[in-house]
């Protein structure tokens, strides 16, 4: 027990295990998303689902890895440590099926390329600023009503 007392027990542990908790949620959800994607949809419709997931699950094992490895502080870098595995293979897997980079290109130019097609479309894409703030279902996103009350 460093400084006396269980790192549970400390702010900055308990605040890192808590962001590392939402990110594992987050990653998994949108592993979720792409795999229904690829089910319902086929896997060329769902390559922008799968390019975001690829990202996404890589830069969270990284994040969730580096708490480990500051929570662990030497024993998280030790060649036997479990946490120090996980981490070489999460910031490997970074790289696996390309850098992070042509991932987000490809989000990027098949996010454009939707948002075109809406509007050759006809279709008007979701503007929550436009939508009438005292909406009985309350505001579309907390944001916004935090600015409204500004």
């Amino acid at each position: 027990m460093p400084f006396g007392s269980a790192l549970e027990r400390k702010g900055l542990p308990r605040a890192w295990l808590a962001e590392s908790r939402m990110e594992i949620d987050q990653a998994r959800l949108l592993v979720l998303a792409a795999a229904h994607s690829m089910d319902t949809r086929g896997n060329k419709a769902a390559r922008q689902a799968i390019a975001m997931t690829k990202v996404i699950v890589a830069r969270m094992g990284c994040n969730v890895a580096d708490r480990a490895v500051q929570i662990f502080g030497g024993a998280g870098v030790s060649q036997d440590s479990l946490v120090s595995q996980a981490f070489a293979g999460f910031r490997i897997l970074r790289l696996a099926d390309g850098p992070d980079e042509v991932h987000l290109l490809q989000v990027a130019r098949l996010e454009i390329r939707r948002q075109q097609r809406a509007r050759e479309a006809g279709e008007t894409l979701p503007d929550h600023r436009a939508q009438d703030k005292t909406d009985a279902r309350g505001p579309p996103c907390p944001s916004l009503h935090m600015r409204s009350a500004l």
